[in-house]
């Protein structure tokens, strides 16, 4: 069994592109990270790529949110291509995808879908693709509803985010840290304890990065369609 998590990069399209194709998701993913595990849950193989989107260039806001230059999409491979090669570095075999929220399939499935490339991944993709952000709130014992941040997940149990905050291959590999940690009953007793003890206190506030999906979930893209970009950049691991 292959164990991949994965998270996304994206962009608000430019309106003015997106109305000669009205039928196009209105966000394109700009890069992919994601990282292999075994079964010990330990990373074996990374993938990243950035993505050149269809409809706009890389906007000021988005290039000092997550670093990515223009110099980085501006040849790199379209959504197809990119896609592709993920599918093929995953590979056959069984395999489970993880994520934090729901909203890397929401933009993935739309975007594909969208674009009428949805003939490229997997009929079966969604059955294998696990939202890992309520799965873990569930394992580590959060309140109902209450779905953490990934930022805050880790702070939860003395843990802090490694790396720049909206990599999309950093974000992954944080990412896959807890998932390592849900795997061993003895480490989730004592994150369980952690949170208890946490959620008794006053809540802080955040002083480390956080994503998009981390404050919005799966709302995440609809809201990037019904706000204006600026607004969007301005929220965001």
């Amino acid at each position: 069994m292959k164990h991949i998590v994965i998270d996304f990069e994206m962009q608000h399209g430019e309106m003015q592109l997106l109305q000669s194709a009205p039928n196009v998701y209105q966000t394109e993913i700009i890069e992919i990270g994601a990282v292999m595990l075994n079964d010990e849950f330990e990373i074996v193989s990374e993938f990243k790529s950035y993505v050149h989107p269809s409809y706009g260039k890389l906007s000021d806001n988005i290039a000092i949110l997550t670093g990515i230059k223009d110099s980085d999409i501006r040849d790199a491979p379209l959504i197809s291509e990119a896609v592709s090669s993920l599918l093929a570095w995953i590979g056959n075999g069984d395999y489970t995808v993880y994520a934090w929220s729901t909203a890397d399939y929401t933009q993935l499935s739309r975007e594909l879908a969208g674009k009428e490339l949805m003939h490229i991944i997997p009929q079966d993709l969604h059955a294998h693709w696990v939202d890992f952000q309520a799965q873990y709130a569930r394992l580590a014992g959060y309140r109902k509803n209450d779905r953490p941040s990934l930022v805050r997940a880790l702070r939860d149990i003395g843990e802090v985010y490694i790396g720049r905050s909206h990599d999309a291959l950093t974000d992954a590999q944080n990412t896959a840290a807890l998932l390592k940690i849900s795997q061993n009953p003895a480490e989730l007793r004592k994150v369980r304890e952690r949170i208890s003890l946490a959620s008794a206190a006053p809540e802080e506030t955040l002083s480390q990065p956080y994503t998009l999906a981390d404050k919005f979930g799966s709302g995440l893209l609809d809201l990037m369609i019904s706000l204006n970009y600026s607004d969007c950049a301005s929220d965001e691991n």
